[in-house]
C-alpha cells in the first residue's frame, strides 16, 4: 500500500506543476513611439528598403508614412503627426456607411402624382442593372474571342 500511495502522491505533485504554467499570459511590448507595432527592422530588409526609398522619395505617401510609423523608423515628432493622421482616417473609415451593392431593385407604381426624379433615378438604376447583366454575359460568352483562324497558305500559278 505504501507503494500505491506514493504513486498517487506523485501524480498529484505532476498534475499541480502542469496547471502553473497555463496561467501565464502573452504580454504586449510597449514602443517609445505613438503608433509603433512592431520592431524596426534590419537596415537590410527588403521592405524597410522599400518604404525607406518610397519615403524619401513622396514624403506624402501616406503608405510609406504609416509602415514606417509602424515600424518605428520616422522621428519622433514625425511620428506623432503621422499617428493622429493615421486615427483621423480610421475614425472617418468608420463613421461612413458601407457600400451596398444592389441584387435586384423593385419599382412601385405611385397612383397619385408621379415625381419626375423618382421615376428618373428609376430608370437609370434599372439601365444600370441591363448593363451589368449584358456585361456579365459578355464575359462567360467569350468562347468566340479565344477562336484564331488558321491562315491559308497561298499557291502561286
Amino acid at each position: 500500500m505504501a507503494v500505491e500511495e506514493k504513486k498517487k502522491s506523485r501524480r498529484k505533485k505532476n498534475r499541480e506543476e502542469e496547471k502553473e504554467p497555463v496561467s501565464k499570459k502573452k504580454e504586449r511590448k510597449a514602443y517609445e513611439f505613438p503608433g509603433q507595432k512592431r520592431d524596426p527592422p534590419e537596415e537590410r530588409d527588403p521592405l524597410r528598403i522599400f518604404y525607406e526609398s518610397l519615403y524619401e522619395q513622396l514624403p506624402g505617401c501616406e503608405m510609406a508614412q504609416f509602415w514606417m510609423m509602424e515600424n518605428g523608423l520616422l522621428p519622433l515628432e514625425v511620428a506623432k503627426q503621422v499617428y493622429e493622421k493615421k486615427q483621423k482616417k480610421n475614425h472617418q473609415q468608420r463613421l461612413s456607411s458601407p457600400i451596398k451593392t444592389i441584387k435586384s431593385v423593385t419599382v412601385k407604381k405611385n397612383t397619385s402624382t408621379p415625381s419626375k426624379s423618382n421615376s428618373l433615378e428609376s430608370k437609370t438604376v434599372l439601365k444600370q442593372l441591363k448593363k451589368r447583366k449584358l456585361a456579365a454575359e459578355d464575359r462567360s460568352d467569350n468562347d468566340d474571342d479565344n477562336f484564331v483562324p488558321v491562315a491559308k497558305k497561298k499557291v502561286k500559278k
